[in-house]
């Protein structure tokens, strides 16, 4: 093969190419008889030297992008119709902690003498049925958490050192059996109302406010 055939070869190979060549014909031409006389010299490992002017002459930047391989962190991603086979997680019922929905308060221990001058219980969420705010009744499990923290409560006379009232809301009775903690552990002269199971203070009244 002349060095004329040579060249006229390699040119029809890059023009057959899906690509654009920026080389010039010249540089076609000096390449391949740099190219052939390597090969002449080198025998068989001519070929390595005609597959380098090739990966010389075709541009990896001119690669259709249509031929890379895809990319992105998007790859592999769930469609819509797979994400609605995925496991959802169920939300869990809120724990309302035993606490019912009591229709009065029903006591069931004896008022002795000594609370015969307490004034009467005082009225509030610890005792009380919460509603919605157009005054229909609540799901319990929609009750504030601090009604369904505190289900057993207790008020005291802290002057007096009497027990004023008990209300457990998971049997809708008094407590039975309640003893009251020490008076001078708690706020002097009111009304305390207490968690009855742990003691801690939830409400206080001085009992100059309130009207026998």
């Amino acid at each position: 093969m002349t060095d004329h055939d040579f060249v006229t070869s390699m040119r029809n190979r890059v023009e057959r190419a899906p690509l654009t060549s920026t080389v010039s014909p010249n540089e076609v031409r000096e390449r391949a008889q740099r190219s052939k006389q390597h090969r002449r010299t080198m025998g068989a490992s001519g070929v390595v030297g005609v597959l380098a002017l090739a990966a010389i002459v075709i541009q990896p930047s001119l690669y259709p992008t249509a031929d890379l391989p895809p990319t992105g962190l998007t790859a592999g991603a769930p469609s819509s119709d797979d994400l609605g086979s995925l496991p959802t997680a169920t939300p869990s019922a809120p724990d309302t902690n035993g606490v019912q929905r009591c229709a009065g308060f029903r006591p069931n221990e004896s008022v002795d003498a000594s609370r015969a001058t307490d004034p009467a219980a005082l009225e509030g969420w610890w005792n009380g049925t919460p509603t919605s705010p157009d005054g229909k009744d609540m799901p319990i499990e929609s009750w504030p958490r601090q009604v369904l923290d505190h289900p057993a409560t207790a008020q005291i006379n802290t002057r007096e050192g009497t027990v004023v009232e008990t209300f457990d809301r998971r049997t809708c009775t008094s407590i039975l059996g309640f003893t009251p903690p020490q008076a001078e552990n708690l706020p002097s002269n009111s009304i305390v109302v207490i968690d009855a199971e742990t003691g801690e203070v939830l409400e206080t009244q001085p009992l100059s406010e309130i009207t026998p």
